[in-house]
């Protein structure tokens, strides 16, 4: 018995000043500060139904672990945030939730008072050695749509905007929610790596673990500039520092605002299981290293310019990805191992590509696999610097191993089609030969096939005349067939490549189907026992805001093909 009412206390002692407040959009600026001030661990705050308008607040309380704070719509749907918008989150275990952004844009930086755009929305209070960095707190169930500043000038990269940024807290979670159009310049997402101590740029503290899921990104329109990505990790400054962010289960359709969907600027970061649907764009290992790309789907249906990932910097790991009907070439190619400048050059250089590993992929119907391409950014004279100004460096200790590349374009359908285009520029800005564009890089076990009867041949791949990819009706990827064996007897087709892999951080891994690999491990993002199954995508009735319908009529209408 004593047990027992020990326990009882202990509960009730934990629980008795739980609170439930609320706060109305008639109330002013203070009166919403002062509430929020108010938040004790386990307190939920409702914002009733109507409008916020200049809704501009510090969160600065902490929950806990056990007993978290709770801020969010009394009505999911029916609060609406519109005007100048500042959050300021600096709390720990603090969730936000059920929001409506609309019709507003964000306040303008602290950092910077005469910007005309800013962010809406931040896990952080104040800047420099003062700022209160927010961890284990969770932005999630909202809508960030249409926010722009009107008296902007939309073409103007100095009127650029942020919806979201992450800080150099830990563990902080944006998750389910709907990021729609967004018409200007400026990044959507942002993870600044910037350190709040005296020396914001040496690394202090452990990596920050943030995580990006299950939201759903809107089309967005090519500005033809840089800096219109959706999300950026890290900066070039700083991309030496490890961040250890996780994006996955997020879909990304007709993302077209610039070439890089997601811009990877600092180290250890892993993007997996998202689906990048039509966009005009890929991921990208900017700047920073050892970060993994793995178990994604690139699905373009055959729209120019839609790509897969851009290799650059050292360790760099892409794996178990299906790249499927991409156009993009050159650096919007499929997959693009990009030329290095000179080691000495600044960090927001283009840092020669070492020890990168490319396995266990799938290539159908890909315009082009691109090693050693080099950008006109990086010939003129943006980028020249360094001792050896007018040199380019090669991809080195490299692999490119067990993956799949098939083709069944008709003959001239796109010109002279091939497995792999390998491009570069030697120091006299001359072709370079075969030999010297990709003697970094080691070509094993990987297998094709060309339907347009193309003459092509490389140590390291092997052709398949039995390999085969049919569109069952009413889907939208692509299965694996063997012409000669319909009982799928995989022997036939792939071989047994146990002695080319030794990859157990790869072999281990589910594959692409999201199912496991057993031995004998063969090429390509599926396993051959998974050849019938469809690579896995985010669970489409899991990604948004929940109680925001119209992204289910505006989405499925373009995947009424999925199985």
């Amino acid at each position: 018995m004593k047990k027992l009412l020990i326990i009882t206390l202990t509960f009730l002692a934990t629980t008795a000043f739980a609170r439930v407040l609320t706060i109305t959009p008639t109330q002013t600026q203070t009166q919403w500060q002062n509430t929020l001030n108010s938040l004790q661990p386990g307190d939920t705050l409702f914002l009733e139904n109507g409008v916020f308008n200049n809704f501009q607040v510090d969160i600065p309380r902490d929950g806990t672990a056990e007993n978290p704070i709770f801020i969010g719509a009394r009505n999911p749907g029916s609060v609406f945030i519109e005007g100048a918008i500042a959050i300021r989150l600096g709390g720990d275990f603090v969730t936000v939730s059920g929001l409506h952004f609309r019709n507003g844009w964000g306040l303008s930086t602290n950092n910077n008072p005469n910007r005309e755009a800013g962010l809406v929305f931040q896990f952080r209070i104040g800047t420099g050695q003062g700022a209160q960095m927010a961890s284990n707190s969770r932005l999630t169930n909202s809508v960030f749509d249409t926010l722009y500043n009107p008296n902007n000038d939309l073409t103007d990269r100095d009127m650029d905007s942020w919806w979201v940024a992450f800080y150099r807290g830990q563990n902080n979670r944006v998750d389910h929610n709907f990021f729609g159009y967004k018409p200007d310049f400026g990044v959507m997402i942002f993870v600044d790596p910037r350190e709040a101590g005296p020396n914001p740029d040496v690394q202090t503290s452990p990596r920050s673990y943030h995580i990006l899921e299950n939201n759903f990104f809107a089309p967005r329109p090519y500005l033809g500039q840089n800096g219109v990505e959706q999300l950026r990790i890290g900066d070039s400054d700083r991309s030496m520092f490890s961040v250890g962010m996780i994006v996955r289960n997020n879909v990304f359709y007709r993302n077209d605002g610039e070439i890089e969907i997601i811009s990877i600027k600092s180290g250890d970061n892993i993007l997996e299981n998202n689906l990048v649907y039509e966009s005009r764009g890929q991921f990208t290992f900017r700047h920073g290293d050892n970060n993994t790309i793995r178990n994604n789907v690139f699905i373009g249906n055959e729209r120019s310019n839609s790509s897969g990932v851009r290799v650059i910097n050292a360790g760099q790991r892409v794996y178990n990805n299906w790249f499927q009907g991409l156009r993009g070439v050159n650096n919007w190619a499929a997959l693009n191992f990009q030329m290095g400048l000179d080691p000495s050059c600044p960090l927001n250089s283009f840092y020669q590509v070492d020890s990168a590993l490319v396995a266990y992929n799938t290539f159908v119907n890909v315009q082009q696999i691109n090693i050693g391409h080099n950008s006109n950014a990086q010939i003129n004279n943006t980028h020249i610097c360094g001792q050896n100004q007018n040199r380019l460096f090669r991809p080195i200790n490299s692999t490119f191993r067990n993956n799949i590349v098939f083709h069944n374009f008709t003959a001239g359908a796109l010109g002279s089609v091939v497995p792999l285009t390998v491009v570069a520029r030697n120091a006299n800005n001359l072709d370079m030969d075969e030999h010297e564009r990709d003697a970094g890089i080691t070509f094993e076990g990987n297998l094709f096939r060309i339907n347009d009867n193309v003459s092509w041949t490389r140590e390291g791949f092997s052709r398949r005349p039995t390999l085969h990819f049919v569109r069952p009706a009413g889907s939208m990827f692509y299965h694996i067939e063997l012409l000669d064996n319909p009982t799928l007897n995989p022997g036939n087709c792939l071989p047994e490549l146990t002695g080319r892999a030794g990859h157990p951080e790869i072999e281990s891994r589910l594959d692409v189907t999201g199912q496991p690999r057993t031995a004998p491990f063969t090429a390509g993002a599926k396993n051959a026992e998974n050849f019938s199954t469809p690579p896995q995508i985010p669970n489409l009735y899991e990604v948004g805001a929940t109680w925001f319908r119209c992204i289910r009529t505006y989405y499925f209408s373009h995947y009424t093909i999925i199985d």
